[in-house]
């Protein structure tokens, strides 16, 4: 009888085939796992940049609502808050005389400015826009902690009853100047990073009064 003998191939992995392959295969997932890490860490940092820009977005709307239904706006700290000022040459103070309220009240006023005290050059404080709605009696931040607002200006032209070419207080006796109150808002700030530099915001934005002025 004939026999037929088949001969089994035993050749395997060697010890050190098996280790370099090991040693491969760790470097991928390694170096995999530092991508998604780092896609992950880029992700929340643009989450959280769009979250500071929503923050500053909602501010600067809460303000042009507030220009387009008000009326008297007083630009500047000086004076009283309940007669009209232009400022051309800009100031970081906005006085604004709600829809609803009295012209003779002077505690009524909606008031934006930045936060009092606030050092932008100091990069360890956070300089916020503060909003009051009593005429200055209290304060409340309009903008998200993690947003370091540098600088604030209002350039406010044509409040009645103002003379455009004067740079002033308004005297109330004076003659109606024909011009829409206009706002122009401007906002320097900064988004500190964990690493680097911080990331530079500017906005600005005009607003005119929407009720017509006579």
């Amino acid at each position: 009888m004939r026999m037929i003998r088949i001969e089994k191939n035993s050749k395997g992995l060697t010890l050190i085939e098996l280790v370099i392959s090991i040693a491969v295969f760790s470097v991928i997932v390694v170096v995999g796992a530092g991508a998604v890490i780092s896609l992950i860490g880029s992700n929340r940092q643009a989450l959280s940049f769009q979250t500071l820009m929503d923050g500053l977005n909602a501010a600067l709307e809460d303000m042009s609502r507030s220009v387009r239904v008000g009326g008297s706006f007083h630009c500047g700290q000086s004076g009283a808050l309940d007669v009209a000022a232009n400022c051309l040459g800009g100031d970081s103070f906005l006085a604004i005389e709600r829809a609803e309220g009295d012209i003779g009240t002077p505690d009524d006023q909606v008031i934006y400015r930045l936060k009092s005290g606030c050092a932008p050059a100091d990069l360890t404080t956070i300089c916020s826009i503060e909003k009051s709605t009593n005429g200055g009696r209290s304060f409340i931040s309009l903008t998200p902690p993690g947003l370091r607002i540098e600088d604030l200006k209002f350039y406010v032209s044509g409040t009645w009853p103002c003379n455009p070419d004067v740079d002033g207080v308004c005297a109330v006796s004076a003659a109606s100047d024909s011009l829409q109150p206009k706002v122009l808002i401007t906002i320097r700030g900064a988004v500190p990073q964990k690493s680097g530099p911080p990331v530079a915001v500017n906005v600005q934005t005009t607003v005119s009064q929407r009720v017509y002025d006579k």
